[in-house]
């Protein structure tokens, strides 16, 4: 009885060995199955992969660490194969002393025991790393992503920065952001450091008292000051004002002033000038005006009389000498041309060398302005209108180019026949250098302005760069497991069924429409055109921008879209229009540390098309609200931003028609209004 319980029990246990070892069978083919499968995603990854064992001394501390594996990703920035670094320590791998600079980070994270993230400079391959690292028992596996691009953006962009500030400060005159409140108080957002040879006043005192620019106007313009701000006030219109001010010492110089006005949210206006000093022009042309009225006056009272009477004529030589204008006389009946001593000093001709002929004058003229200034005269001699004009004298001896301002008369005879024209030259070449000046300066501003726009957009693109990059190989390594999956059958020599193929060419499809969508999507916020009447559809360059900034938000923000359709059009600047969207999203994006949600929605209005992009982020404290629209003003970290992408933003919805606003509330979120006006080609606003 006992043998036959005994026989039952091995037959039972014999049972279960049979059934453990099948299972452990099953279990090791699992096991080598999934071996094989991250050990193929291992290779594959376009990221570094790399892992170590510590080796620790005799108190048990970490001394230092050994390599146990490395993917092909690590070993090609290392420049070394898997055979010449496997069981080497760090020191030995990389030709410099990495221990000293990593251990402190490996101790934290073997006394954590947690994952750690953590970015640092990598001098054998010259790059930045973005790096993940996970405790292992006595191994730790690290993770690299190639950050050196977004690094050398974050860097141009602290330059870009401060080179357009330079720029403020080293424009000729002042440039200015002058505010005006609906309470009727005034005050100054920014003055460059040109104020001070302006006005005398530094930046800081500017800035801090604005009532120390109002004293130095003088009190005989301060009013009409007052009155032409109103008036641009009320009409949003381009702001044009020349005014004296007195300085400590009292002397006066003459100021010209351009701002152009934009409404803030409150009420507000918010004027960005620039401000020139005029006095050498203003005082040149009072001059001038004086000059010419004078001599207009007495040409025509007393010219005739003075060519007619020797007295008179000597007693008008000699004012018009003193007062530096030539005197003229063409006798059309004769072809004779009489000069007085300074019209001589004027062209540069002796006395000698004239023979008073009409062509003698011609010969002085200018080759770009003969032509047109001997036309002018005939017209006054037909007595089709006055000679007055301009025109360029060579000086035939130095080959000396002035600027010559000539007016003149026709006498006729009673018969209505022109007998003598008669008038006066004077040289306004000063005065055309000064003109010349003052139009370089503005063309250079209006150049600068131009280029800052440009170079906030392209850091935009340098800061995306790094990002859509590593976003393509998530797409790449569809198209390369399919490929794979195909090749690994081929050479086996089996051959895949019709379902095998289809799944493996959609994985390419997929990964290929991928990547062409994030080209595309970057190719149209980097294009360049100026055209300001394209079909711009709204939900489309929404979803461009969101393709493009998902390695920003993929891990940790839900978007949520409520569009309206059919197709919600715009007439205006395709490029821009992504920039404006995609630096919106942007900050929304980087007001959220940890996870949150972004929601945006598009809607038809009556006469408008409307864009709201709201999320829970950190907000915007209310002292900010009046300046994150201002150039150079951020709340982000050193690095981070420039300050200059809403305001930019606002400049481009401006132009387009349209406007911006929001509303905040501090560690709950915000939310960004855009409208347009609907169905209608845009023309830019005054």
């Amino acid at each position: 009885m006992k043998n036959r319980d005994l026989h039952t029990s091995i037959r039972t246990i014999d049972e279960k060995l049979n059934k453990a070892s099948q299972q452990l069978a099953e279990t090791q083919s699992e096991l080598k199955e999934i071996t094989e499968k991250y050990r193929t995603l291992f290779e594959n990854l376009g990221d570094e992969v790399h892992l170590w064992k510590v080796i620790r001394d005799e108190n048990d501390e970490i001394e230092t660490w050994v390599l146990d594996d490395a993917n092909p990703a690590a070993l090609k920035a290392w420049g070394k194969t898997k055979e010449e670094v496997v069981g080497k320590l760090a020191n030995e791998i990389f030709g410099y002393d990495a221990t000293s600079q990593f251990l402190p980070i490996i101790k934290q994270i073997f006394q954590n025991r947690e994952t750690y993230k953590w970015e640092e400079y990598f001098p054998p391959t010259n790059q930045y790393l973005s790096m993940n690292t996970i405790p292992l028992g006595e191994y730790f596996i690290s993770t690299g992503e190639d950050i050196t691009e977004r690094k050398l953006a974050e860097e141009a962009l602290i330059k870009s920065e401060q080179k357009y500030r330079n720029i403020a400060d080293n424009l000729p005159g002042v440039v200015l952001r002058y505010k005006l409140n609906s309470d009727g108080t005034d005050e100054l957002e920014f003055v460059s450091k040109g104020i001070y040879d302006l006005y005398e006043i530094t930046q800081e005192q500017a800035l801090e008292n604005n009532q120390l620019l109002w004293d130095r106007v003088h009190e005989d313009d301060r009013q009409a000051y007052i009155d032409s701000i109103r008036e641009s006030a009320k009409n949003l219109s381009h702001w044009s004002f020349e005014h004296r001010i007195q300085l400590a010492d009292g002397r006066i110089k003459w100021v010209h002033l351009n701002g152009i006005p934009t409404r803030q949210k409150g009420g507000s206006i918010i004027w960005d000038s620039v401000g020139l000093d005029i006095t050498e022009n203003k005082n040149s042309k009072e001059q001038l005006e004086l000059l010419n009225n004078t001599l207009e006056k007495r040409v025509e009272e007393r010219t005739r009389e003075i060519l007619k009477m020797s007295e008179e004529l000597e007693l008008y030589r000699l004012a018009a000498e003193h007062s530096k204008s030539g005197v003229w006389y063409y006798d059309l009946i004769k072809n004779e041309l009489k000069w007085d001593d300074i019209m001589y000093q004027l062209y540069g001709i002796n006395k000698d060398d004239f023979n008073g002929a009409f062509d003698a004058w011609e010969k002085s003229l200018h080759p770009e302005d003969k032509q047109r200034s001997v036309d002018e005269l005939n017209e006054a001699i037909n007595g089709k209108k006055p000679f007055d004009t301009l025109f360029r004298i060579v000086q035939p001896k130095t080959g000396k180019i002035s600027h010559i301002r000539a007016k003149g008369k026709t006498e006729f005879d009673q018969n209505g026949k022109a007998v003598a024209v008669y008038g006066t030259n004077w040289d306004v070449s000063r005065e055309m250098l000064l003109s010349d000046e003052r139009k370089r300066a503005l063309d250079e501003l209006r150049e600068m302005q131009s280029q800052l726009v440009l170079s906030e957009k392209m850091a935009s693109i340098g800061v995306l760069t790094a990002g859509v990059a590593h976003e393509i190989n998530n797409p790449l390594n569809y198209i390369v497991g399919g490929y794979l999956a195909i090749d690994k059958h081929l050479k086996n020599g089996k051959n895949p069924d019709q379902n095998e193929i289809t799944q493996y060419l959609e994985w390419i499809k997929k990964g290929a429409d991928r990547a062409t969508g994030i080209v595309k999507s970057l190719n149209l916020l980097s294009r360049n055109s100026e055209s300001k009447n394209e079909e711009c559809e709204i939900n489309t360059i929404i979803e461009d921008c969101i393709l493009v900034l998902h390695h920003k938000h993929k891990d940790h923000i839900k978007i949520t879209k409520d569009f309206e359709q059919p197709e919600l059009i715009v007439y205006g600047n395709n490029g821009k229009l992504h920039q404006v969207v995609l630096n919106i999203l942007s900050n929304a994006i980087d007001s959220i540390t940890n996870y949150g949600e972004l929601r945006i929605q598009t809607k038809s209005l009556k006469n408008q098309i409307q864009i709201k992009i709201s999320d829970n982020g950190c907000g915007i404290a209310k002292e900010n609200y009046k300046k994150i629209t201002d150039p150079f003003f951020t709340t982000k970290p050193p690095g981070k931003g420039t300050g200059l992408g809403l305001s930019i933003c606002k400049s481009i919805i401006n132009e387009h028609n349209g406007d911006l606003s929001f509303e905040s509330e501090l560690n709950k979120g915000t939310i960004f209004t855009i409208n347009f006006p609907k169905g209608k080609r845009n023309e830019r606003k005054a």
